[in-house]
This record gives structure tokens, sequence and C-alpha cells, in this order.
């Protein structure tokens, strides 16, 4: 639609629902100032109509998937089951629409929780193949790679994989005095090293519970060692920063952290079996508990992303031994 009237600017507010009331459903209010002029301070063709979306995780777009309501009124009260579900989050965006069909830009996102945006890129050591300068997707091929996240500290669910991931992250936000996690998020890790929201697309990452700040940001996957990033970067809730870990062994923690896998890719340790912080005789352990099977699956002991444990992941986990996280 056309903007006669330029960009139209209102303000959301987050007011607290029933979670602790008994025997209630939680909800949430949200509120904003009405739109009375535009850019140019003028009069809006009424009546305005505001446009309420919402979704799950705070760099969603707006658009007829997650559009909630249009409403002439400057406040809504949304009762969705997922306000009482501890594991998820709600955010919204609104904007207004005039009589003559003139459309404001969106309002900032809001939610039930505060949030920093990011942006991540990283090499898996034991999936990436340097001739194709990318990683195998092939859990995904087999159909082996679940739709629910294997971390329990995020555990989120995909509906379907639109692009075929390599396998689930987590992304954590450590607090630069004590190192201690201010939030963590389960996110999709694509063939070239995007790390993507769960539509495979979406490379901004909303960290949920995290107060804009300076946090290190830690890289997890189940079977290789974590990376840390050496510096506190100043996160917020507009834009995202971005870190690459792929061509730049300075922005981990420490060199022996980052696996060099080509003259300029760099990338996660794969033999972290235990996730313990070092790959080392523990790992061999869990490895050959999982070779006497020889099941199909999704399974941690499989380094090199077959389906199955047997002496390659063995190899794998006996060239990296013993070592260490920072």
């Amino acid at each position: 639609m056309i903007k006669r009237y330029g960009i139209f600017c209102f303000f959301l507010l987050w007011l607290a629902g029933l979670a602790n009331a008994p025997l209630l459903r939680a909800s949430a209010a949200l509120s904003w100032n009405p739109v009375t002029q535009n850019t140019a301070g003028g009069s809006v063709a009424a009546p305005v109509y505001y446009y309420v979306y919402r979704d799950t995780f705070p760099s969603f777009q707006p658009g007829d998937a997650t559009f909630l309501t249009a409403t002439t009124d400057t406040f809504i009260l949304d009762a969705d089951s997922r306000l009482d579900d501890p594991a998820k989050n709600l955010f919204y965006r609104v904007k207004a629409v005039d009589a003559w069909g003139n459309e404001s830009d969106y309002a900032q996102t809001t939610g039930e929780a505060p949030f920093v945006l990011t942006g991540v890129r990283i090499w898996l050591g034991s999936a990436y193949q340097a001739e194709a300068d990318s990683m195998v997707c092939a859990l995904k091929d087999l159909d082996l790679l679940p739709f629910l996240s294997p971390y329990p500290e995020s555990p989120r669910h995909a509906p379907a994989f639109a692009e075929p991931p390599v396998d689930w992250l987590l992304v954590q936000l450590l607090r630069p005095g004590d190192l201690q996690v201010a939030g963590e998020k389960s996110f999709l890790l694509q063939s070239d090293g995007t790390v993507t929201e769960l539509d495979g697309k979406n490379p901004v990452l909303g960290i949920p519970g995290a107060e804009p700040g300076l946090y290190h940001i830690r890289i997890r996957h189940r079977n290789h060692l974590a990376a840390t990033t050496h510096q506190a970067l100043a996160l917020n809730a507009d834009n995202a920063v971005e870190v690459d870990f792929r061509a730049d062994s300075t922005l981990y923690a420490a060199p022996k952290s980052a696996c060099r896998l080509g003259p300029e890719a760099w990338g996660l340790w794969p033999g972290d079996l235990d996730q313990d912080g070092a790959i080392a005789v523990t790992d061999y352990v869990l490895w050959r508990a999982h070779a006497q099977s020889d099941a199909l699956g999704y399974q941690r002991a499989d380094l090199n992303f077959d389906g199955r444990v047997t002496t390659r992941d063995y190899v794998i986990w006996y060239r990296n031994a013993r070592r260490t996280a920072p």
C-alpha cells in the first residue's frame, strides 16, 4: 500500500499477566499510544486499525502465519495457552493502518521476557567438507534428525524442516564477570554454517531472558567441544551483532578451542561425546557402548553423521583425544 502519510510512531507497553493466579490461565495485556498524526504533523484518516502479530521468538516476521488480530482499540488481552508454558515466550509486533490504507512501520518487538539479538556462523569439524566449503546434511537426508531439540535447556520443536539442516545447536550468553549463563536457546545449523531460526532461513537469533548488555557468546553442540568468544560483545534488542567463527580463530576464547579445517576455515573440535569440556577416555567408553548396538539413529557417538556408530567415528575421536576446552 502507498504510504501517503509516511511512518506512524507508537509505543508498546508490556503488562504483567496472571501467571501466579491459582486456577487461571496466564494472560498478556498489550497496550500502545493511539496514532493521531502522521510524520508531517497532519491528521490521519479515521478509523485507524492496529494489526497485531504474535510468535514464539523475538525476530519473527509479521505475516499471515503470525497475524493475531486487527482492532481499533489500543489494548488487547491475549490468553494464548502457550503463556502457561515455561519453556516458551510470546512476542508481539504492531502496526497502524488508516482508512486510506496508509501503513506505519512496525513498532519495536515486545514480549514476556527481555531479549537480545545476535547472528552466528560456525562449522562443525566432523561435518565440514573442505572441497565444497559446506557441511553434510546426512541426518536430515536419512530422516534421522529429530524435530525436537536435543538440549533440555531449550526444548524447542520444529514442526518441519523447510531447509535441510545439519543439526541442532545451543547458543548461550555468558555474563563477563562470572561466565554464568544469562540466556540460551536452541537453533538450527545450516550447511553453509549459518545458525537460523526454525524456519531455516531467518539468521537473526533472539535470545530471551537476557537484558541488553555485554555477553560472551558460547556455541554448544552435542558431540563437539564448545566454543566461546574471546571478547564480551555489546548485544541489544534492536540490531543483531553477528559473530562468524568460521574464518577467524582470534574470535575464540583460546587458540586451542578453534579446530583448523582448512587454510581459512575454523570450527568446533569433534569428539566431546559426554559434554564435559574435554575429548578423553570417557568419550571412548561412550562410543564403545553405542558401537556395540549397531543401531541406526540419531546418536551422540555418531561423529560423522551417517546414522551409525562405527570405527569411522572412533578414528575421529582418536585423532582429537585429550584435547581440552580452555
